[in-house]
């Protein structure tokens, strides 16, 4: 016979299972790699990572993450989220590493598989970017006012 313990015991995980999940819980992200431009001609010699929830969004008022990172150089940039349940999180990499002369700059979206979203402020593995020319990406061209933004 199974003892009102046991049967308590299975109704607080039960509840507790059901309050957890409505409300948001913290998840984490992380990414690491190195950006290089084979081009030289670039205006500065850093670009701006940031992780969304947004792809489209150039400027954004609250990323998940964002930093500047120099080319050549190996970089980690780790954020934290708030979800009910995980979404598609986005690596965007603002640049000016590119053929043609001029200042635009130029957006690279990369979508974040979810099994690197951890829930918790632990972070298990890092998504690897590895090594990544900017110079042989397609990327979404940025015009007008937008290319002061990256001056912060």
């Amino acid at each position: 016979m199974v003892s009102f313990k046991t049967i308590l015991i299975f109704l607080i995980i039960f509840i507790y299972k059901i309050v957890e999940a409505r409300f948001r819980s913290v998840y984490s992200v992380g990414i690491s790699g190195k950006l290089i431009c084979s081009l030289r001609k670039t205006i500065s010699n850093s670009a701006l990572v940031t992780i969304s929830k947004n792809p489209h969004v150039y400027v954004e008022t609250n990323p998940i993450a964002k930093s500047y990172f120099s080319y050549g150089r190996f970089f980690n940039l780790i954020g934290y989220l708030k979800f009910f349940r995980p979404r598609h999180v986005y690596l965007k990499i603002i640049h000016d590493c590119y053929g043609s002369r001029g200042s635009r700059k130029r957006m690279l979206v990369i979508t974040i598989p979810s099994n690197y979203l951890r829930k918790g402020y632990g972070i298990l593995k890092l998504y690897q970017l590895y090594t990544v020319d900017l110079a042989r990406m397609q990327g979404q061209s940025l015009y007008g006012s937008v290319k002061n933004s990256l001056k912060e």
